[in-house]
C-alpha cells in the first residue's frame, strides 16, 4: 500500500472528502498520525521486520599535517571529511596521548606539544552511524579471514584504553560510543575499535533500523509504506486513525472509545500473531557424538 492510499483511508474520518482540498493544518495533523502509526508498529514489530546487514570498511592509517597551538583542543591547516570525525590522531610532540578528531577544527582534549605545524597519523579506528540506524543487532565479522570482533563491555577496561597509547593491528574488540543525538549530533552512536587497523578492513554485520517517515510530499507523490501489506488493514490502520482523532477535522468525536478499543485490539493481537522467526528453529536436541 501507499502513503496515499493510507492518506485516503484515513480521510474518511474527517470533514474533507479530497486529499487535495486538505489544509495545510489538516496534511500536518494526517502526516503526524501516519508516523506515530508507523513508530508504534516498528516498535511491536519483531526484529526481522528491522533488520538487515551492513558493510564498512576499517581504512589503512593516513598522514596529515595540521597546526597545533600548546593548550589548545582547536587546530587549523587541515579540514576532517565526515568518515574521519571521530577517529584517533597520533599527533607528532604530544606522545602520552593519542588524540580523538571530534569536529573539523577541534580535537577531544588539549594538545600539550609545542605550537606549530605538526605531522601526524590518522587510524580508522572509528564509525559512526547516523539515523536511520537503531542499533547494531550482531557482532562484526571481517570479509576476508572471518574473524570476529567481540563487544567488550568492561567500562573500566575502555576507560584505560581510551586514555594510553593504543595498539596497532587487526582489530579484537569493539565498543559503542554515544553521540549526544539530543544536543545536535549529526552521527547517533559510534563505533570504537580497538585494536586500530593497520591497514584496510572489510567487516559484515546485522543492524537494526529505525521506521522510514513519512513526508508531506508523500500525501501527493505516492511512496511505498514501509509495512507488510497483510498488516495495513489489521494494524497500521487502526493505530494512525487512534492518533489522527486529535484533529480539529475529525469528523465524529463520539467515536473516540470505538477508535481507542480497535488501536488497543490491533496491537494486542500484533504482539501475539506476528510470526517471530521467519525460519525453521534448529532442533538443539540431539545424540551426543560417539553415540
Amino acid at each position: 500500500m501507499t502513503t496515499v492510499e493510507l492518506a485516503i483511508r484515513l480521510l474518511r474520518d474527517l470533514d474533507v472528502d479530497d486529499l487535495t482540498l486538505l489544509s495545510a493544518g489538516g496534511r500536518l495533523d494526517m502526516v503526524t498520525a501516519m508516523n506515530t502509526g508507523l513508530q508504534k508498529h516498528h516498535a511491536l514489530s519483531p526484529d526481522h521486520l528491522k533488520t538487515t546487514q551492513a558493510s564498512v570498511t576499517l581504512k589503512a592509517p593516513e598522514s596529515v599535517s595540521l597546526d597545533v597551538t600548546n593548550g589548545l583542543s582547536t587546530f587549523t591547516g587541515w579540514t576532517p571529511t565526515a568518515a574521519q570525525l571521530y577517529s584517533t590522531l597520533r599527533i607528532d610532540g604530544d606522545d602520552d596521548l593519542d588524540h580523538r578528531v571530534i569536529s573539523t577544527t577541534d580535537l577531544l582534549d588539549d594538545y600539550l606539544g609545542t605550537t606549530g605545524t605538526k605531522a601526524a597519523t590518522l587510524y580508522h579506528d572509528s564509525i559512526s552511524f547516523y539515523q536511520p540506524i537503531e542499533k547494531i543487532v550482531s557482532n562484526p565479522k571481517i570479509d576476508v579471514g572471518g574473524g570476529e570482533i567481540f563487544h567488550k563491555h568492561d567500562s573500566n577496561w575502555w576507560d584505560t584504553f581510551r586514555t594510553q597509547r593504543k595498539r596497532i593491528g587487526t582489530p579484537r574488540f569493539f565498543c559503542i560510543e554515544e553521540n549526544a543525538v539530543n544536543n545536535g549530533s549529526d552521527s547517533v552512536f559510534s563505533m570504537r575499535f580497538d585494536t586500530m587497523p593497520d591497514k584496510n578492513y572489510r567487516l559484515r554485520f546485522d543492524i537494526q533500523m529505525s521506521p522510514q517517515k513519512v513526508t508531506f510530499n508523500d500525501l501527493v507523490t505516492p511512496a511505498n509504506l514501509p509495512v507488510r501489506d497483510d498488516h495495513v488493514e489489521s494494524v497500521l490502520l487502526p493505530l494512525c486513525r487512534k492518533a489522527l482523532f486529535k484533529s480539529k477535522l475529525w469528523r465524529d468525536k463520539t467515536t473516540r472509545a470505538e477508535v481507542d478499543d480497535e488501536a488497543l485490539e490491533s496491537s494486542r493481537s500484533f504482539e501475539l500473531l506476528a510470526v517471530t522467526h521467519i525460519a525453521p528453529k534448529g532442533n538443539r536436541v540431539g545424540t551426543p557424538e560417539g553415540y
